[in-house]
C-alpha cells in the first residue's frame, strides 16, 4: 500500500502484522487485516465463543464491529465506521447477522474459514477486501497533518467536512439502506402518523423479530434447496453412503425447519390481523417451549457436521467443487455451507436480544410485556441447557479426530476401532511415560480409554501436512476392556483394601468385580518386575506408576508412569468403563451359559459326613448329549478318569457313575443305532446305550471292542453313511485310519453276544460294525473331520482332503504354491486346528493364531485374517459366529467380518462337545472353573441368546454332514415324533411367500399338539426295522434354491379323529393362502 509513513503503528498489532503492513485507516485492505488481528487478540471474546464448544475463535456483534473500526480509524463518527463495516461484510471478511449489518447487539458475526487460516508473515491474506475511503486516508503531502492547516489540494482529507462526505454515501451503502425493510414501510402512512413515538418504536422491534425469523427460516430453506436437493440428485457422492453423509452433515435440520416454519406462520398470522400488533409473547411462548429436544440434538453436533463435510471436501474433488458452486448461487449471498449450518446455533441466543428491545419499548402494565419477559427467560434457560450438551459434541468430535489420526506400524494388523459409531465414548486420555525395553530412556505415550478398548499410542509429527501436525501411532495391541487388568503399583497385584490405602478414595478396577463371565481377579498376581525401581526415575511429574495387564496371546504386562492426578482419574474411569461395558454386553450377549452340573475338583474326605457329588475329584475330559427314547428327556454322558457318568441335562444332582472305565478321553452316542462309544485307555469300546439306565441288566455293561491303540476317533455322516473312523499311529509319522459302518438294528435286534467283538486287530466281524474302508496319511494328525463326501485330516502341514470313494485323490489345503498364502511361511508357529464349511463355496480355516476364509477351489477368499486375542485350542461354529476356546477365555467373533462380538472369561476352560442337534441348534458343552469358587468345576452348556424379535429368514449355512434343522419356532414334543405311527402325524403345510402368514400359523407352545399328547409308547420291539424306529429326518425347508418363503411344518393331532385316524387331505383358502392337510408323516 505504499511506503507513506502513516504515523505510529497500533500497539495491538503483532510483530508479524507490523512487518506485513503499513496501517492506513482509509484503505480497506489494511483495515481488514487490523480488524481481524484486533478481534482474535480479544481474550474475552475467545472465552465467550469457547463456552459454546464450537470452532469459532470469536463471535462479535454489529455494535462491537463498529466500536473496533472507530478505534482503528480514530474517527468518532459511527456512521463512517458503519459504512466501513458493511463494506467488509459484503466482501466476506466475516458473515452472519441479517440482511445488513447494524450498529446494534442484535446480530452475531463470525470470520470465514479462509480468514481464520491466515497467518501473518507466513501466508497470503485470502480474498482481501479492497476499497478506499478517501475522507479517512492520510494526505499524501508529507507535511500535511490532521489538525493543522490543509494543503493546497481541494480534495485534501484534512480539508473535507465529514458531514458533507457522509451525505454523499457510496452507491453500495445507499442501495443497501434503500432495501432495508422497516415496519413503517409495511403499513399505511396513516397508521404510522396516528401512532405515538413509543408505539412506533415498539412496532419496529416486533417487526424486527418477525423479519429476522423470516430470514432465519429462509436460510434453512436455502440449505435444502441449494445444498441437499442437488446432493441427492446429482452423482457427487457414492450412492451407498450418500444418505449417511447427508445425515452427518445436515443433522436434524429438517426438524428445526418445521418447528420454525410453524412459528413464522403463526407470527405472520398475528401480524396480518391488524396493523398494530398488540402481542407476540403468547405465540412465541407456545412454540419456544417445544424447541428444546430438536435444538439439543442439532447444536452440539454442528462441529461434527463441519468435520464431516471438510473431510469429504478434502477427499472428494467433485464435492469440493460442488460447495464452491453453491457459494456462487445468487441466493447464497456468497456465503458458504458453514454459515447456513451454523444458523440454529445463533438463533437461540438472538431471541433474548431481540425481545429485550420489545420489552424496553413496551409500557408497564401491558399484558404482553410480562409474557415476553417469560419468553426471554425460557430462551435463556434453553440456551443454557443446549450449552450443557456442548461437551458431548466436543467429545464425539475428539473421537472422530482420533480415529483419523491413528496410524499403524507397517506390517501390523489394522484393527477397526469403530470410533465413529454414535455409541462410542472416550472416557479418558492422558500423556504418560514408559521405560524403553533397555531401560535407556523414558518413552512418552498417549493413552486413550474408550468404552470398548484401551489404546496406547506414540505421538508423531504428521508427514502428510495435517494442520495440527500430530498423528497417533499405535504402540501396543489394542486391549479389549474385558481383557484389561490394572493396579496402581510397580508390578504386583494387590487387593481392593490395599488399593484404597494406596490411592485414597479410589477402587481398583477388576480386583473384586466380576467380568463378563463372573471371573474375579482378587487372587491373581502379576509377575513382579524388580527392575522398575532399580533404575532411578527422577521425573517428579510422572511419578505415579500403574501396571496394565493385557490377557491373551497378544498381551503382556506394561508399567506406565502418570501424574498422581491422572492415575487417580484413570483408575476411576477404567472401573466405570468396565462396569458400563459389562452392563452393555450383558444386555446383548450372543451366548448364555447354563450349568448342567457342578462338582468339587478335589476328592472328598472319606470321614466327612457331608453329601458329595459322585463326580467330586474326577477330571472331566469329554461329554455328549442324547435323547432318552423312554421319557423324551435330554441326558448328558460325561467321560472322566474313573468312567462314564450320566445325568439329566436339567438336573445337576442326577449324575451318577454308569460305566466304570479308566481314563476315558472320548465319548459319542449313535442315537440311531442305540450305541455308546467310549475311548478308554486308547481302547475304543461300544456299549448298548441301555447300559446307561440305572436298572439295566449287567450283561449290557459288557463292551464290544472296536480297536486298540486308538489315538482318537470321529463319528458322523459322510458320503451318505454313518461312520466311525479310528486313528492309530504306525511307524514314524504315519496315521492309519479304519472306517467302520454300524449295522442297522444290530443292538435293538437282540444280537448282543457276550464277549463277541472285533478286537485288537482281529479279522472277525462284529455284528454291531462292519469295516468300510482303511487308509492312511504319511504324517501325524490331530483330528479327522467329516464333510459331505470327503474327510479332512488335520495335520501339521495343513488340511489333507481325501475322497472315500477314491482314496488316490488326495489334496492338501492351503497350497504352499499359492502366493496368496505366503503368510503361512512367515507364521510357522501357528498350527492348523479345524475347518468349517460356512456356505456352498467357502470354508473357514482355523489356526491357533488366526483364521481365514478359503474357497472350495483352495483360493484365499478374503485378504483380511481373523486374529485371535488368545491362542485357542479348539473351536465351535454357530453360524454366523465362530467360538474359539482356550484355558482362560472364549472369544466369539463374526465369521463374515471377523469382529470380536463377545468375550467370556474364566479359568480351566475346555470344550467338551459341539455339534448340531435334531432341531438345527448348535449344542456346545464345556468345562470351566466355577467363577465364584475356584475349587469347583462346572459342566456348562452354551446356548445362543434369544433374539430381541423373531425374524423368519433363510438359513445361510446348512452343514451337509449334520442333521438338518427344523424352524426355530418348531418346538420338540416331549414324546419323540419318530415313535408315533404315521397315522398319528397329520402335517399342516402352509404355502405362502408372506412372512406374516407364516408367523401367524407357527405354533409357539411347549408342545406341538392341539390336545393332550398321546401316552408314551412301550419300548420298541426288536422286530421293528431301523427305519421304523428312527426314520430319516425331513429335509430342511429353508433350501437355498427356494425363492419364496419356505413351508413351515407343524405336527398336529387331529381333533376330528382324536388321534385314531387321520383326516383326508383337504385344502382351505384363507386370505389368498392355501392351507393343506396331509395324513402322512414328515415328507
Amino acid at each position: 500500500h505504499g511506503n507513506q509513513d502513516s504515523g505510529e503503528e497500533p500497539a495491538y498489532l503483532s510483530e508479524a502484522a507490523r512487518l506485513l503492513i503499513d496501517f492506513n485507516p482509509g484503505v480497506l485492505s489494511t483495515i481488514a487485516v487490523a480488524f481481524r488481528e484486533k478481534m482474535l487478540q480479544n481474550e474475552a471474546k475467545r472465552l465467550e465463543s469457547a463456552n459454546y464448544g464450537l470452532e469459532f475463535p470469536v463471535t462479535f456483534t454489529g455494535k462491537e464491529t463498529v466500536d473496533v473500526i472507530v478505534e482503528l480509524t480514530k474517527m468518532d463518527d459511527r456512521r463512517h465506521a458503519l459504512a466501513i463495516a458493511r463494506s467488509l461484510e459484503q466482501q466476506l471478511l466475516f458473515f452472519g447477522g441479517g440482511t445488513a449489518l447494524y450498529d446494534s447487539n442484535n446480530d452475531q458475526y463470525f470470520f470465514t474459514e479462509a480468514v481464520l487460516a491466515y497467518i501473518p508473515g507466513r501466508t497470503e491474506f485470502p480474498s482481501v477486501p479492497v476499497g478506499v475511503f478517501p475522507y479517512s486516508t492520510p494526505c499524501y503531502t508529507y507535511d500535511c497533518q490532521p489538525g493543522g492547516a490543509p494543503c493546497y489540494s481541494y480534495l485534501c482529507p484534512n480539508r473535507q467536512n465529514i458531514e458533507g462526505v457522509l451525505g454523499r454515501q457510496s452507491s453500495d451503502v445507499s442501495t443497501v439502506s434503500s432495501q432495508e425493510k422497516v415496519w413503517a414501510n409495511s403499513v399505511p402512512a396513516s397508521v404510522v402518523a396516528a401512532a405515538s413515538k413509543q408505539e412506533r418504536n415498539r412496532q419496529e422491534a416486533i417487526f424486527e423479530v418477525i423479519h429476522t425469523e423470516h430470514n432465519y427460516v429462509r436460510d434453512l430453506e436455502l440449505l435444502e434447496e441449494i445444498f441437499i436437493t442437488p446432493l441427492r440428485t446429482r452423482d457427487i457422492v457414492d450412492p451407498e453412503r450418500r444418505e449417511t453423509l447427508i445425515e452427518d452433515i445436515f443433522l436434524n435440520f429438517q426438524e428445526i425447519l418445521e418447528l420454525n416454519r410453524r412459528l413464522l406462520k403463526d407470527l405472520r398470522t398475528r401480524q396480518e390481523q391488524q396493523p398494530l400488533v398488540e402481542s407476540i409473547g403468547d405465540v412465541l411462548l407456545a412454540h419456544v417451549t417445544g424447541f428444546e429436544e430438536a435444538y439439543k440434538r442439532y447444536v452440539p453436533r454442528i462441529t461434527l457436521s463441519e468435520y464431516s463435510y471438510k473431510k469429504e471436501e478434502a477427499s472428494n474433488p467433485e464435492f469440493a467443487q460442488f460447495l464452491k458452486d453453491c457459494t456462487r448461487h445468487p441466493e447464497a449471498r456468497r456465503l458458504n455451507l458453514r454459515h447456513f449450518i451454523g444458523q440454529p446455533y445463533q438463533r437461540i441466543p438472538r431471541y433474548p436480544l431481540l425481545l429485550n428491545e420489545v420489552v424496553k419499548r413496551t409500557d408497564e402494565g401491558v399484558p404482553d410485556r410480562e409474557i415476553v419477559q417469560e419468553v426471554i427467560r425460557a430462551c435463556t434457560e434453553l440456551g443454557k441447557r443446549v450449552d450443557a450438551c456442548m461437551p458431548e459434541g466436543a467429545r464425539q468430535l475428539r473421537l472422530w479426530t482420533i480415529q483419523d489420526k491413528i496410524i499403524w506400524k507397517s506390517g501390523e494388523v489394522r484393527h477397526d476401532l469403530k470410533l465413529s459409531e454414535k455409541s462410542r465414548k472416550l472416557h479418558f486420555e492422558c500423556v504418560c511415560k514408559r521405560r524403553s525395553n533397555f531401560d535407556v530412556q523414558m518413552i512418552e505415550l498417549r493413552l486413550f480409554l474408550f468404552d470398548q478398548v484401551l489404546l496406547m499410542t506414540k505421538e508423531k509429527r504428521d508427514k502428510l501436512g495435517d494442520k495440527d501436525g500430530v498423528v497417533y501411532q499405535v504402540s501396543k495391541n489394542p486391549i479389549p476392556l474385558e481383557l484389561v487388568h490394572v493396579w496402581p503399583d510397580d508390578g504386583r497385584a494387590i487387593s481392593a483394601l490395599n488399593v484404597r490405602e494406596a490411592v485414597p478414595g479410589k477402587k481398583l478396577s477388576n480386583s473384586t468385580k466380576s467380568t463378563t463371565s463372573g471371573h474375579r481377579y482378587s487372587t491373581h498376581t502379576a509377575p513382579h518386575e524388580p527392575r522398575l525401581y532399580q533404575v532411578g526415575f527422577q521425573d517428579s511429574k510422572y511419578s505415579a506408576p500403574v501396571t496394565i495387564e493385557h490377557r491373551g496371546r497378544r498381551g503382556g504386562i506394561y508399567t506406565l508412569y502418570m501424574t498422581a492426578a491422572d492415575r487417580d482419574q484413570f483408575l476411576e474411569q477404567i472401573e466405570t468403563a468396565q462396569a458400563r461395558r459389562q452392563e452393555a454386553v450383558s444386555g446383548s450377549k450372543l451366548f448364555n451359559a447354563t450349568v448342567i452340573t457342578h462338582y468339587n475338583a478335589t476328592p472328598p474326605i472319606p470321614s466327612s459326613n457331608l453329601v458329595h457329588n459322585p463326580m467330586d475329584g474326577r477330571r472331566s475330559t469329554c461329554s455328549a448329549p442324547y435323547l432318552n427314547v423312554l421319557d423324551g428327556k435330554r441326558r448328558v454322558v460325561i467321560g472322566t478318569e474313573e468312567g462314564v457318568y450320566v445325568g439329566m441335562e436339567d438336573d445337576p444332582y442326577s449324575f451318577r457313575l454308569a460305566v466304570r472305565e479308566p481314563n476315558v478321553s472320548q465319548v459319542s452316542v449313535l442315537e440311531a443305532y442305540h450305541i455308546l462309544l467310549v475311548l478308554s485307555g486308547k481302547v475304543l469300546k461300544a456299549f448298548n446305550l441301555s447300559c446307561l439306565d440305572p436298572n439295566s441288566e449287567k450283561s449290557l455293561q459288557i463292551a464290544h471292542h472296536l480297536g486298540k491303540s486308538v489315538q482318537y476317533f470321529t463319528a458322523g455322516v459322510c458320503a451318505g453313511k454313518t461312520l466311525v473312523i479310528t486313528m492309530k499311529k504306525k511307524n514314524a509319522g504315519e496315521s492309519h485310519f479304519s472306517a467302520y459302518e454300524p449295522v442297522e438294528n444290530a443292538v435293538l435286534g437282540g444280537h448282543h453276544r457276550v464277549g463277541f467283538s472285533l478286537s485288537f486287530g482281529k479279522s472277525s466281524k462284529s455284528e454291531w460294525f462292519k469295516l468300510y474302508k482303511e487308509f492312511y496319511v504319511g504324517t501325524d494328525s490331530s483330528q479327522l473331520l467329516m464333510l459331505a463326501k470327503m474327510v479332512c485330516v488335520v495335520c501339521p502341514k495343513g488340511f489333507e482332503i481325501l475322497m472315500l470313494d477314491n482314496l488316490d485323490d488326495t489334496r492338501v489345503f492351503p497350497s504352499k504354491k499359492d502366493p496368496s498364502y505366503a503368510f503361512l511361511d512367515v507364521r510357522t508357529g501357528s498350527a492348523p486346528i479345524s475347518m468349517f464349511k460356512i456356505n456352498a463355496d467357502e470354508f473357514l480355516m482355523c489356526y491357533s493364531d488366526f483364521a481365514f476364509t478359503m474357497t472350495k477351489k483352495g483360493q484365499l477368499a478374503k485378504k483380511d485374517l481373523i486374529e485371535w486375542e488368545g491362542r485357542p485350542e479348539s473351536f465351535a461354529m454357530a453360524y454366523p459366529y465362530i467360538l474359539a476356546f482356550e484355558n482362560g477365555l472364549i472369544e466369539i467373533r463374526h465369521i463374515e467380518t471377523g469382529a470380536l462380538e463377545q468375550i467370556i472369561l474364566g479359568n480351566n476352560i475346555r470344550r467338551l462337545y459341539s455339534n448340531v442337534d435334531l432341531n438345527g441348534n448348535t449344542v456346545i458343552q464345556l468345562l470351566r472353573a466355577d467363577p465364584n469358587n475356584g475349587e469347583n468345576r462346572q459342566i456348562v452348556k452354551l446356548v445362543k441368546a434369544p433374539p430381541s424379535k423373531t425374524i423368519i429368514e433363510p438359513v445361510k449355512y446348512q452343514p451337509k454332514n449334520a442333521y438338518v434343522p427344523r424352524p426355530k419356532n418348531h418346538n420338540v414334543s416331549p414324546v419323540p415324533s419318530h415313535l408315533m405311527a404315521p397315522a398319528l402325524q397329520p402335517v399342516l403345510s402352509i404355502s405362502s411367500s408372506d412372512p406374516a402368514v407364516l408367523a401367524s400359523h407357527t405354533h409357539s407352545g411347549t408342545a406341538p399338539y392341539h390336545s393332550a399328547p398321546p401316552p408314551i409308547p412301550q419300548r420298541p420291539s426288536p422286530r421293528l426295522s431301523h427305519q421304523q424306529i428312527f426314520p430319516s429326518y425331513p429335509v430342511h425347508p429353508y433350501s437355498p434354491s427356494t425363492q419364496a418363503y419356505p413351508k413351515v411344518l407343524i405336527p398336529l393331532e387331529s381333533e376330528e379323529t382324536n388321534g385314531t385316524a387321520p383326516p383326508q387331505q383337504q385344502q382351505q383358502h384363507q386370505g389368498g393362502h392355501t392351507i393343506s392337510w396331509s395324513s402322512g408323516g414328515y415328507p
